[in-house]
């Protein structure tokens, strides 16, 4: 999953329950060698590594529904290949596909469904759904903001100290437009007051 070529991931959820684990297993083999088959032997397309894998839906029944909203409890326990569930994880980007780019399921019955799913997902055509929620996608783009600013201050200390202290002239020349804007309107508006005290009627 946090290989550096960054990989899509074809991931069936497998039970163990009536055989089915050794079932999945060796039609997930089947499905690799056709797609090396199908791709010359590299196993790329659109400049993406695919690796094909199946997970215990019991055993990682809670991480798989966290992760990639595969369900747990009774619907992970399938016997009918039919019914397995799939999807394609992107875990580079915490993201992951388990439709076509027309939005129908995957099949895992259907090598035809997904090989086309997959190359919907490499080429981005297909409509990800995220691993993360709001908070953690947001905390995560902060997190990674603020090492890419210490990244670019370790490497160019001047420059970065040339752009904070612009930054501070520009903060200082607002508030000071601000609030001189705001001294002379009330400056005027006192001056107005007393020219309507001083008049008789």
């Amino acid at each position: 999953m946090n290989a550096p070529q960054a990989p899509l991931v074809l991931i069936a959820a497998a039970s163990p329950e009536g055989g089915a684990k050794e079932k999945i297993a060796a039609r997930m083999r089947d499905l690799a060698k056709k797609w090396r088959h199908r791709t010359q032997g590299s196993g790329h397309i659109h400049g993406r590594e695919i690796i094909f894998a199946w997970m215990d839906s019991v055993r990682w029944a809670e991480w798989l529904k966290s992760m990639y909203g595969i369900p747990k409890g009774e619907e992970g326990k399938v016997v009918d290949l039919e019914d397995v569930k799939v999807v394609i994880a992107d875990h580079s980007k915490l993201v992951y596909y388990d439709t076509d780019h027309d939005g129908n399921a995957i099949k895992f019955t259907s090598t035809a469904s997904l090989f086309a799913a997959v190359g919907d997902a490499a080429s981005g055509r297909s409509s990800h759904k995220n691993s993360e929620n709001f908070i953690e996608r947001l905390a995560r783009s902060l997190n990674n903001g603020m090492q890419a600013l210490e990244a670019y201050v370790s490497a160019k200390p001047l420059q970065a100290v040339f752009f904070i202290f612009l930054f501070i002239v520009g903060i200082i020349y607002v508030l000071s437009r601000l609030i001189g804007g705001d001294v002379a309107s009330a400056q005027e508006e006192w001056r107005d007051l007393k020219g309507k005290n001083r008049r008789l009627d």
